[in-house]
């Protein structure tokens, strides 16, 4: 398996904006992937919040209204924007990760490179497919 891509999602939380502008040049020069980012909010947010195009793709994403409903979890829909995302890339293999948990080694990439591209892999600490 060849990973192309490699999906994060966000949106304009102070707690995980600077993530993007370090983890995207990683991700594009040392793992050779595409750094995508779905960004749940709009261009000007992104501009405002300094957050680089220069390394990767970014993908604007409206928010959910009904996902503020009092007493629920307000933003379930960021989580779950990297599955989406990986749908407008069917060509590419795509890994999905939270911003917050950027791969320190190639050592996945090894594991599966002899797993065929039309399976799907989870991965955790090691690799289960």
């Amino acid at each position: 398996m060849k990973i192309d891509r490699m999906i994060f999602c966000l949106n304009n939380n102070p707690t995980y904006v600077d993530f993007w502008n370090v983890y995207a040049p990683v991700i594009k020069n040392y793992f050779n992937l595409t750094p995508t980012l779905m960004f749940v909010g709009t261009p000007k947010e992104v501009s405002n919040l300094n957050i680089s195009k220069s390394y990767g793709d970014i993908i604007y994403l409206e928010e959910v209204p009904e996902a503020f409903v009092e007493g629920s979890w307000k933003q379930w829909y960021i989580t779950w924007a990297i599955y989406y995302g990986a749908t407008l890339f069917p060509d590419d293999v795509c890994i999905s990760s939270g911003i917050d948990q950027l791969l320190l080694t190639k050592s996945l990439f090894k594991k599966i490179e002899d797993v065929d591209n039309d399976n799907f892999v989870v991965s955790f600490s090691d690799a289960y497919m």
